[in-house]
């Protein structure tokens, strides 16, 4: 969910980083066969001696550490996938499964899902990796139908999966789901609290962006900014501003939300002074304070702030010096 700030010169679009459904889909597997340490060491051990030496060094390696021998099967599956040879992909991805590997089936439905587009092998491999005990694999196979294949009904039944699992990634899409693709915002809102119950404070910040943008209830929108703001979101205090300014004309909140966002140094926090700006000249009739903001909106690299300066000092306080002054400055 994407709100434009409220800026007639400087304008841009305000974006969280979780307003978004999570694209980054998982590429672990987690099997009783082996831990993801142990993994993890084997690849950082084996990634130098294949670039150095190729799938043979791989192979000799792996005759002496047998412990690593599940991820030297898996890397040089990867290594036949990458020159597009499916089918020896397909027989070192099994072989890695069958000898422990965490990667194996899994990596195997990733292959099928984005370099062969075969949704249905993808499918097989993902529900195999998922029921050695690996959450990615059910969000993976929920994303897919989401956003590939556009079945929502599935995609809701794995999401589930996945987050039953301990896969809080997947509560968030699926909150996504219900209020961006369905409209079915209780749903939504239902998922948006057990995601952000688990840590993600974007979750709390689109479930207010759901009330405040789509359903119009405020005192719930303000509720959920202030959560999301309290679990570190600024982009949270900027929005709930934004609404106490722009939509509920309670202006003392509204400054006092800007002011935490002002303090940030980039584009949120320079809107947020911009508009503070906007409200001492417009609303508060302080130009003095009205400069100020302004002034801070020039430091931090935005010549509008030098055209509101010029502007202010036309019309809302003339003084054709210092007119002057700030549209020269603004050039």
């Amino acid at each position: 969910m994407k709100k434009y700030i409220s800026i007639i010169i400087l304008s841009f679009l305000l974006t969280c980083c979780n307003t978004n459904k999570d694209e980054s889909q998982a590429t672990e597997n987690h099997t009783p066969m082996e831990t993801m340490a142990h993994a993890q060491q084997c690849i950082k051990t084996i990634q130098p001696i294949y670039n150095a030496k190729g799938m043979a060094g791989v192979e000799a390696y792996s005759k002496k550490h047998t412990d690593c021998y599940p991820q030297s099967l898996t890397t040089i599956a990867g290594k036949y996938a990458d020159d597009h040879d499916y089918s020896s992909a397909k027989k070192y991805y099994t072989l890695a499964h069958k000898a422990g590997s965490i990667y194996g089936y899994f990596n195997l439905a990733l292959t099928y899902e984005h370099s062969l587009k075969d949704y249905d092998q993808a499918k097989k491999y993902y529900i195999l990796s998922a029921k050695a005990g690996n959450t990615g694999a059910y969000y993976n196979l929920a994303y897919m139908y989401d956003e590939t294949l556009h079945k929502y009904d599935q995609a809701g039944k794995y999401y589930l999966l996945a987050g039953k699992m301990g896969g809080t990634d997947a509560y968030y899409n699926l909150a996504m789901m219900y209020d961006e693709t369905l409209h079915q915002y209780d749903q939504a809102k239902k998922y948006y609290i057990l995601s952000a119950k688990a840590g993600k404070s974007g979750a709390y910040y689109n479930l207010a962006m759901m009330y405040d943008e789509t359903l119009h209830q405020y005192d719930q929108a303000e509720k959920y900014y202030l959560l999301a703001g309290k679990m570190g979101g600024t982009d949270a205090y900027y929005n709930l501003a934004y609404m106490y300014d722009h939509t509920l004309k309670k202006y003392d909140l509204a400054k006092k939300y800007y002011s935490q966002a002002a303090k940030r140094q980039d584009k949120i926090g320079a809107s947020a002074n911009y508009n503070l700006g906007q409200m001492y000249e417009n609303v508060y009739h302080k130009y003095d304070v009205a400069k100020k903001y302004y002034l801070n909106v020039a430091n931090a690299g935005y010549k509008q702030g030098y055209q509101s300066l010029a502007k202010m000092y036309t019309t809302s306080q003339p003084n054709p010096t210092l007119a002057k002054k700030y549209t020269s400055l603004s050039k």
